[in-house]
């Protein structure tokens, strides 16, 4: 005789047959994961930090006066020189050396032309970052025709931070030691590390030392108090766990003495909760951080059946700046996660997920006159070790792959149009070759991509999406009153142009969004607050073209 199930067990034993007999078709519908998307909002405020923070400007020993190419008519005494080495040089090629003395080798020099020679050597030196480097000419007898210059390097006699030598472990955030040649792309990079806190608006000198060639580093870091605490509220939720948001924030800097950053950052909706806890600690030209993020959230399947979901993921990654000067940094990224998942219908437990995957990136900034530039290009991969999950055998390509690859990139960029007018763009996207477990794909819809739309609305294995906003920065000048002005307030209005694409490789069409509306933003001293009003200019059947406001409200202290 078979066996009848209670009204219960049996609503919940229907909805895991049809919960496993589509998982293709309901890729689109995966509910996201609130900690990936607190991190993922972690990271696009770097990204947007980056683009805004300004260069270190540390002011330069005095350069020497560009000579001519070539030596002007010789005064004084004059040598016929056949020969010109350069002695105690570790940084110059030997070409580059050559095409340095080559306009002087063969002729006739007296001190004017040594003078020029000495200059262009100098300027070779400070052209590569070596500031305080600086040629010499020592006691020598030039009626043998050879010339010999000497290369005495500017070594650093002391660093001193807020008036004091920093401990061993702040150093550690430094590329350069006392005792080694000052280099300024290794002086910027210790600025910018110190200013990746909050609470430090670090500057530098270079201050004349004891020795010929020495200097002193000083560098204040204009500390103000290392903590914050920051409460929000946004409608940045998704539908299926409660849109309005609640935010709770504490940051903390240095607390280490290592000039590390760290913060806490809880969001909670109404059938959702997530945290998230990340650390950061500077080592010379790399940035070692890890990341903690967890979620709980629930949501009802079939009428009465209620999908519980509960993850939490790990991520240790390293920052390393490869090239940097005063307009260009390139860096190298590297990053593992990890990701446990677990869920429940009702009471009956499916089984859990463990994912982990790798990641290299490059990322590039461009600082111009006008604005700057930000690339990042990134290759992941699922990973089946260590206790990730691997695929089954023939899973078809357009099924989710535990053990994927995929490639992303994103381009943004910030210019001043004139006097008035500023543009903000982003252009992100992904591509993959097989279909991507839920937490990989890219979703499209809501304030932080299409505008418009609700949190999330299309998503898929391939994608792209393009967000403009063209600002107005003058507006607090011309339109708010003189008290107001004075006292602090910001209003920066904008309008936005934003569009993007998402398909699952289980699909054969795109689907397609996007937006175009008006917003501000608004501040005064601590509180902060986001409108955007947009409306939908295309959408796929069954999304709602009703014109949405996001708004998000801050205050910290």
């Amino acid at each position: 005789m078979p066996t009848v199930l209670s009204g219960r067990k049996s609503r919940a034993a229907l909805a895991l047959f049809l919960f496993s007999l589509a998982p293709i078709a309901t890729q689109a519908q995966v509910l996201r994961d609130e900690g990936v998307r607190l991190l993922e909002e972690q990271r696009n405020r770097e990204r947007e930090d980056s683009l805004s923070r300004p260069a270190p400007v540390i002011p330069r020993p005095e350069s020497p006066v560009a000579p001519p190419a070539t030596p002007d008519r010789p005064d004084g005494p004059v040598f016929q020189i056949s020969r010109i080495d350069i002695v105690g040089d570790t940084v110059l090629s030997a070409s580059e050396k050559a095409d340095l003395v080559a306009p002087f080798v063969g002729t006739s020099m007296g001190p004017k032309a040594i003078d020029m020679l000495l200059g262009r050597v100098t300027e070779a030196y400070m052209r590569k970052g070596f500031v305080t480097t600086r040629a010499y000419l020592g006691p020598q007898n030039l009626a043998s025709g050879r010339l010999e210059i000497t290369v005495i390097p500017g070594l650093i006699e002391k660093i001193k931070v807020d008036g004091q030598e920093p401990a061993m472990t702040a150093r550690s955030a430094f590329p350069m030691e006392s005792g080694e040649a000052l280099r300024m792309d290794e002086l910027e990079q210790a600025v910018d590390q110190i200013n990746r806190l909050r609470s430090r608006r670090a500057e530098a000198q270079i201050l004349p030392g004891q020795s010929p060639g020495g200097s002193e580093l000083s560098i204040d870091t204009r500390a103000e108090k290392p903590w914050r605490v920051s409460l929000g509220v946004d409608n940045f939720g998704q539908t299926a766990t409660g849109e309005k948001r609640q935010r709770l924030g504490v940051e903390f800097d240095n607390l280490l003495g290592l000039w590390d950053a760290w913060s806490l950052t809880s969001v909670e909706s109404k059938n959702t909760r997530s945290e998230l806890l990340s650390v950061s600690v500077p080592v010379g030209f790399g940035t070692l951080s890890y990341a903690y993020a967890q979620s709980e959230s629930h949501n009802l399947l079939a009428g009465t059946i209620t999908m519980h979901n509960h993850s939490k993921s790990h991520t240790l990654a390293w920052n390393h700046v490869v090239l940097r000067n005063q307009s260009t940094r390139f860096a190298l990224d590297a990053s593992l996660a990890m990701r446990d998942s677990q869920r429940h219908l009702d009471s009956i437990a499916l089984t859990p997920q463990q994912q982990i995957s790798g990641r290299l990136a490059g990322s590039l900034l461009i600082r111009m006159p006008i604005g700057a530039l930000t690339a990042d290009l990134g290759y992941s991969q699922g990973i089946p070790h260590f206790g990730g999950d691997g695929d089954l055998p023939n899973t078809p390509r357009s099924a989710p792959h535990n053990q994927f690859e995929k490639w992303d990139g994103t381009l943004g960029v910030s210019l001043m149009l004139n006097s008035h007018l500023a543009l903000r763009s982003t252009l992100a996207g992904q591509f993959a070759r097989m279909g991507l477990p839920g937490q990989e794909q890219s979703f499209y819809g809501g304030a932080s991509s299409v505008r418009g739309f609700k949190e999330g609305v299309i998503a898929g294995d391939r994608g792209q999406f393009m967000r403009n906003e063209l600002l107005w920065t003058t507006a607090s000048s011309l339109l708010l009153p003189g008290s107001l002005k004075s006292s602090g307030v910001r209003f920066d209005p904008f309008v936005s142009l934003d569009a993007a694409r998402a398909r699952l490789l289980a699909d054969s069409l795109d689907q397609r969004i996007a937006s175009a509306g008006f917003g501000f933003r608004t501040g005064w001293k601590d509180i902060a607050a986001d409108f955007t009003w947009a409306r939908p200019l295309t959408a796929p059947p069954g999304i709602s073209r009703e014109q949405r406001l996001h708004f998000s409200l801050s205050l910290m202290f």
